[in-house]
């Protein structure tokens, strides 16, 4: 991983249906970055980060964010740094599902993790009434323009999907 070189890559991870990967150059670069933090951090492994958290979620999350820039999931917002930790936490719910909760997947405080705020489950919120748009945001998205990570309207929505699945909340 830490030498994989785009060529390879793009083989590795080629469609069956033919169009190339988009953006190889920086997922080769997260994924240098990814072994060489594993091999020089923890022993090449993986499993020995979700070890070193001592079964808390919390603490992988930290392990996580605190070592692979790319899950770094940051912004600012109206001059306040907000972390979302997006990949972190589905990496982690991941393992949590993948073991069943049980062995590697064992968080004891698993209901820490917030939902994954990614660009459906606004989408789901809208549609059962959870969330409404603002006219500009609906404008905004009604025109099929991308929003760049970090925009406002961007994490805004994000924070509020975050807000909006949090067991007791309302919007």
């Amino acid at each position: 991983m830490a030498e994989v070189n785009e060529a390879t890559l793009s083989q590795l991870f080629q469609s069956d249906s033919g169009p190339p990967m988009p953006m190889v150059s920086e997922r080769t670069r997260v994924v240098n970055e990814a072994g060489s933090v594993l091999l020089d951090k923890f022993s090449g492994s993986f499993v020995n980060a979700v070890l070193q958290a001592e079964k808390s979620a919390e603490k992988l999350l930290k392990i996580i964010v605190g070592n692979l820039s790319s899950y770094r999931d940051e912004a600012t917002y109206q001059g306040q740094q907000v972390y979302l930790y997006k990949r972190a936490q589905i990496l982690i719910g991941d393992i949590w599902a993948c073991f069943d909760g049980q062995g590697l997947g064992e968080f004891h405080d698993i209901n820490s993790i917030t939902v994954f705020a990614d660009y459906r489950v606004p989408q789901v919120l809208l549609y059962y009434g959870a969330l409404t748009y603002s006219d500009s945001l609906r404008s905004l998205l009604d025109s099929r323009k991308t929003m760049n990570s970090g925009d406002e309207m961007e994490v805004e929505l994000r924070g509020c999907t975050i807000h909006a699945c949090e067991p007791g909340s309302s919007i």
